[in-house]
């Protein structure tokens, strides 16, 4: 049980890492950070999130693995008949086909920000500005009551 509580407590330093890690790249990806979603300031830069990703995934999957077959040996030491542990065995398996890497259904996006700032704000100044009269509550016709 002493391996088992080892294990553990290293797999939950692994994951808490990758999560912590994977926080950090995404709010810290571009320098500035506004330029994430500022793309028109000049000086600015990101790092390729999707390579990122890609790196970080690797614990993910190891960790997956390693969590799908913890149970296995506490299964086995319990005092139930065999047939009993090989469908927990197989159950305790069934979770094998959410820690295999599986690739994408399309490409991932560019970029988590498709639009920036700078598009809003000259999206806003292409409208033509509305009169008064048209948009005034007094302008428009008042509802009759019902009879």
């Amino acid at each position: 049980m002493k391996n088992f509580t080892l294990t553990l407590l290293v797999v939950a330093l692994i994951v808490l890492t990758t999560g912590t890690s994977y926080a950090f790249v995404a709010i810290f990806q571009c320098s500035p950070v506004s330029y994430a979603w500022d793309k028109g300031i000049s000086s600015g830069k990101c790092v390729d999130f999707g390579m990122v990703a890609k790196w970080l995934s690797v614990p993910n999957v190891i960790d997956g693995l390693v969590m799908l077959t913890m149970p296995i040996p506490v299964v086995w030491a319990l005092a139930i008949e065999t047939q009993q542990k090989i469908a927990l065995t197989a159950t305790f398996f069934h979770g094998i086909m959410y820690a295999s890497p599986s690739p994408p259904p399309h490409p991932p996006p560019q970029s988590p920000f498709p639009y920036s700032l700078a598009d809003c704000k000259t999206t806003a100044a292409s409208y033509p500005a509305s009169s008064a009269s048209s948009t005034s509550p007094a302008a428009a016709p008042s509802p009759t009551p019902p009879p």
